[in-house]
């Protein structure tokens, strides 16, 4: 089952307004005090599905300093978030040598979880809002092709009562699409867990 979400990327942004326009989505979504701070790693390496390197986290500056967006330019980033082992990879490719397609396209894939998806989502979101983008594709069908009211959706789909903790947020959240079907099952991964 493929879970992306793809968006576009007209202008390019920090890799430091996408973190903040992702924690905006999430908050207005969830309503939920105290997001878990989402971590930038570059250079984790994989042999097969075991992860061989830990990589770098990127500090704040560097996430300051991170454009992505720009033609020519093909980034690989994972975000962690803390107390969790769920996260997302977040890759930037360049299609400015395609004929009809936008210059610049993110690709968010999540853990299968439900932090992990609500995460993708509002990471891929984010990095939409921050460069003025649109949604090209979800492989979840949670936003069609072409949808850019983000602030719609968000009023549309807000949670307007408490949960329990962060991850039964992202769970509740979920639940709202009957395509989902209950899917993911696994609210969270414990923190720590890595693929492998």
């Amino acid at each position: 089952m493929a879970v992306d979400l793809s968006v576009s990327l007209p202008s390019a942004t920090t890799l430091a307004v996408v973190a903040e326009e992702a924690i905006r989505f999430m908050d207005s979504l969830l309503g939920w005090p105290g997001m878990p701070r989402m971590t930038f790693v570059t250079g984790r390496e994989y042999q097969g599905d075991v992860r061989v390197s830990l990589g770098r986290h990127l500090s704040d500056e560097e996430l300051r300093g991170a454009v992505i967006g720009s033609p020519g330019q093909t980034e690989f980033f994972e975000v962690d978030l803390a107390g969790y082992g769920d996260g997302a990879w977040l890759q930037v490719f360049d299609l400015s040598n395609q004929v009809d397609t936008d210059p610049v396209e993110v690709v968010v894939t999540p853990t299968r979880t439900s932090v992990g998806v609500t995460l993708s989502r509002c990471l891929a979101i984010g990095a939409a809002i921050a460069g003025g983008g649109r949604i090209l594709e979800d492989d979840l069908h949670i936003f069609s092709t072409d949808f850019k009211d983000f602030e719609v959706f968000a009023a549309r789909h807000r949670l307007t009562t408490a949960s329990v903790d962060f991850a039964d947020a992202c769970t509740r959240f979920l639940r709202q699409f009957p395509t989902l079907n209950g899917w993911p099952q696994e609210a969270c991964l414990p923190a720590g867990w890595t693929p492998g």
